[in-house]
């Protein structure tokens, strides 16, 4: 049997005209998401499978005794982190006397002089912290006292610097008299010796 070229041409036009008319691209996309659900389809019922098998092998290890399902995992809430991180930036209580020395020592590089100052520790049973307020009498220069404020709160990073007032005996005076307001905040509840300088 021979085949005519015409016959042959009059039988692929349909699909010639079917082909021209969509979209090379669509076709493309349409495969690709056939293949997506063939292997959705096999890779569900391989997971349950693996899902189960996982569920039950935890089953008999809580009924032996091995694991506790309520223990298995423990995810801290992100108020427990907060909590957390609180307490490890507090100093120590028992360290308080080094941290006013280092204070004394940072205002005698200040070029300042510390007279006696007031100490008051307060007790927080709540959290279980110690707050040491420190109030320093200082006189000297404005830069002076500002540079021993900055240097205190970066050499104490549980150190706040509450209140400061000024006072100038004279308009003409280069000197300020200063009342500065410190606070430690410290993690236990031993007692503090109040250091003098």
């Amino acid at each position: 049997m021979k085949l005519d070229t015409n016959s042959l041409a009059g039988m692929l036009l349909p699909a010639r005209c079917i082909m021209t008319r969509v979209n090379p691209i669509a076709v493309l996309a349409v495969g690709v998401f056939g293949i997506g659900l063939l292997s959705i389809a096999i890779w569900i019922p391989y997971l349950q499978q693996e899902l189960k098998q996982s569920q039950s092998e935890l089953s008999r290890s809580a009924q032996a005794g091995k694991v506790n399902i309520a223990q298995a995992v423990v995810i801290p809430s992100q108020s427990e982190l907060r909590m957390q991180q609180f307490y490890a930036t507090l100093g120590e209580n028992g360290y308080a006397e080094q941290q006013l020395k280092t204070m004394f020592e940072l205002a005698s590089k200040s070029g300042l002089k510390l007279n006696q100052g007031e100490y008051k520790s307060s007790f927080d049973r709540n959290d279980e912290t110690e707050a040491y307020q420190i109030q320093l009498p200082v006189v000297g220069p404005y830069p002076a006292i500002r540079e021993f404020c900055e240097s205190v709160l970066l050499a104490i990073p549980f150190a706040s610097l509450d209140e400061i007032s000024f006072k100038r005996e004279a308009i003409s005076s280069n000197n300020l008299e200063a009342k500065l307001r410190f606070t430690l905040y410290l993690s236990g509840s031993k007692k503090i010796v109040a250091v003098q300088p």
